[in-house]
């Protein structure tokens, strides 16, 4: 027999399933104030370059965003995919661990993560793949030729072209046949 709740539409509370905690930060935090506060006018008011370039100084101080903020910026970020690209470095774990527990903010999932998940690659969100060979960029980009090249056989338009906006991140003379291949592929695809 069904208990007396759910007949009535009660659903069973989520609070009580099990959580993984929260990893602890690796960026430092920020420690004044009043920038607290302009960051949260800014993420709450501010024009969607504003935004922009306050992620970009967080980052350069390799500082991460106040966890109150954290939601308004996750949110800012769904709205705007071209501020996604500032705000994934200055999110931090507490910023990752938040868009894991929200669907709406999936794609900062995995933003503070230190080693590289290839499984991201394989099952991830074009999102969240563009983030791993942006990292991957750095660190191997003959590897992230590779898995580019290998990803151009068999991805959509859409997809292609964001992955091959993050050529952009280490591009030298090695990336021109990559490039040359995408940019003959794009041709076909539009004939």
């Amino acid at each position: 027999m069904e208990p007396a709740s759910l007949r009535d539409g009660c659903r069973p509370c989520l609070l009580f399933l099990p959580w993984k905690p929260c990893p602890g930060e690796t960026l430092a935090h920020l420690q004044h104030e009043t920038l607290e506060q302009t960051l949260g006018a800014v993420f709450t008011d501010g024009p969607l370059r504003l935004q922009a370039e306050a992620c970009a100084a967080l980052a350069s101080a390799q500082t991460c965003l106040p966890r109150q903020l954290l939601p308004k910026a996750l949110d800012a970020g769904k709205r705007s995919v071209l501020l996604r690209t500032m705000l994934l470095p200055v999110l931090g774990q507490r910023g990752a661990w938040l868009a894991a527990q929200n669907s709406d903010w999936a794609y900062a999932i995995g933003a503070a993560t230190d080693a590289l998940d290839m499984e991201a690659w394989d099952h991830g969100s074009l999102d969240q793949r563009k983030l791993l060979l942006r990292a991957l960029r750095q660190q191997d980009p003959a590897k992230a030729r590779e898995r580019m090249s290998e990803a151009f056989a068999t991805e959509g338009a859409r997809e292609r072209s964001g992955l091959m906006a993050e050529l952009k991140t280490g591009l030298s003379l090695d990336d021109e046949s990559l490039s040359r291949g995408c940019a003959a592929g794009q041709k076909q695809g539009s004939a």
